[in-house]
């Protein structure tokens, strides 16, 4: 039974897991690949003496071990994994990894689980027939039956993954829990079919497995363990130093497979360079009646990052990375708004660009105030019964064609308003039926009229249709 062990390619090195399928492109590392009419060209992940990078491991296995191989002298040192988070059903594992020697390595990593279960027996089941850790008939004809595993140690607290596949043929599912000369657990009933039953010790010391029926019961049981789990990474090439450049990354808000709440920063090194490429930024244009004029711009410099002849998942690796909330070349900060890729014909190598802004805008140019708002005065019309109960103004933002009033009235039927310029009506607007019923008040908008106007000498009258 597989269980759950990622190690995100956001991560710093890639790593592949060899799982004895066909090959395909997630298992298997890029100098073990062979396609026809593919070159092979070698590539190694750069990293320099004393760079520290830290792999992070999203898994629910319980036991994690890595080391450091070097290639060269076939030596191995042992890398510590360190468990950093713990959720429902998985944990977050991270290895810190610094070479002090040049030469060629890779990080082999692995994730066993304790399979602490070797043999079933009965104990009063009316038929039981067992195969070291699978039983494959129990029979509880009536009343409780039971049977037990071996012994094995457990700790207060712990918590005992108990991983099966139930053919339940006929009668009460089985319920197993951890048993010492008594409960020393919780009790789970097993659903038919392939599950895991989560066991936590309320006890320290040696315990076995119970698993029992309070009814009648049919059924068979294969225990299954978990298999181990081994992930290599890429090759390393270390040396005092590089060419190119270093690629600091990180989040600020955790992923479905990245807990960034660990403070984990990733890094990476590829041969490349950054040029200067543009001046860009946010702009914008106001048209004054006629006369165009520029009310905003900001200055930010564009860069380009290109590394050449790298292989596709170190491309992979950097887009990845620069779609995170902090991205740094060379120590400064970038966000890339455009990238593209070329692949190089007969190899799995690319030529990759990035467009990069710096974070930080080097200079705003604000020109434009904040728009006046004006009165514009608003009167009944002569000779109309109706009176304004709240505010007698409209307002209007100079430069706009949006009139807007917020008043009470009182009158019933439709509603109608004449706007002038300098006592001369330039537009009639039909405000429709105005609902205040009997004499209530109500809330109406003079809007969208269809002149470009300035507020200058506007007036509007109110008039009953």
């Amino acid at each position: 039974m597989a269980g759950i062990f990622t190690i995100a390619p956001v991560n710093s090195l890639r790593f592949v897991r060899s799982d004895g399928l066909l090959e395909n492109f997630d298992n298997t590392l890029y100098q073990d690949k062979i396609n026809v009419g593919m070159s092979k060209v070698p590539y190694c992940q750069k990293l320099k003496i004393n760079d520290t990078v830290t792999i992070q491991i999203k898994t629910d296995y319980t036991t994690i071990t890595a080391y450091l191989y070097n290639v060269t002298t076939n030596a191995r040192t042992t890398l510590t994994a360190t468990l950093k988070t713990t959720y429902a059903s998985f944990s977050f594992y991270e290895i810190p990894i610094t070479v002090t020697v040049a030469g060629f390595y890779k990080v082999i990593i692995t994730g066993s689980y304790p399979n602490f279960i070797t043999s079933l027996t009965n104990g009063d089941y009316d038929t039981f027939t067992s195969n070291n850790f699978n039983i494959t008939s129990a029979i509880n004809v009536a009343g409780s039956g039971y049977g037990f595993s071996n012994d094995f140690a457990v700790v207060n607290g712990g918590k005992y993954y108990f991983n099966y596949n139930l053919d339940l043929n006929s009668g009460e599912a089985p319920i197993v829990n951890l048993d010492s000369t008594g409960i020393k657990s919780n009790q789970v009933t097993l659903a038919n079919g392939s599950g895991t039953a989560e066991l936590i010790s309320t006890y320290t010391g040696n315990v076995h497995i119970i698993i029992s029926n309070t009814a009648a019961s049919n059924f068979s049981l294969i225990y299954e363990k978990k298999a181990d789990i081994a992930m290599s990474s890429e090759m390393i090439q270390v040396a005092d130093s590089w060419d190119g450049v270093k690629i600091d990354y990180y989040n600020d808000a955790s992923t479905a497979y990245v807990d960034y709440t660990t403070s984990l920063r990733h890094l990476m090194r590829a041969f490349g360079n950054v040029h200067f490429s543009d001046v860009g930024g946010k702009e914008e244009f106001y048209n004054n009646f006629g006369t165009e004029e520029r009310w905003y711009s900001e200055n930010e410099d564009v860069y380009e990052l290109i590394c050449e002849k790298i292989p596709y998942y170190l491309c992979q690796q950097i887009i990845f990375a620069f779609k995170l909330d902090h991205f740094i070349v060379n120590d400064c900060e970038y966000i890339v708004k455009e990238h593209s890729i070329d692949p190089l014909q007969g190899s799995h190598l690319f030529n990759l660009t990035l467009k990069m802004n710096k974070k930080e805008v080097i200079g705003i140019n604000e020109d434009y105030e904040t728009p006046e708002v004006i009165n514009i005065p608003v009167t009944v019309k002569g000779g109309e019964a109706f009176t304004i109960d709240g505010p007698t103004y409209a307002t209007i933002v100079e430069g706009t064609n949006i009139l807007t009033w917020l008043a009470s009235l009182t009158l019933d039927g439709d509603l109608g308003a004449d706007l002038l310029k300098n006592g001369v009506i330039i537009e009639s607007i039909n405000l429709g039926a105005f609902q205040s019923g009997l004499g209530g008040s109500g809330t109406i908008y003079l809007s969208n009229y269809s002149h470009a106007l300035q507020s200058d000498n506007l007036t509007a009258e109110l008039f009953e249709l």
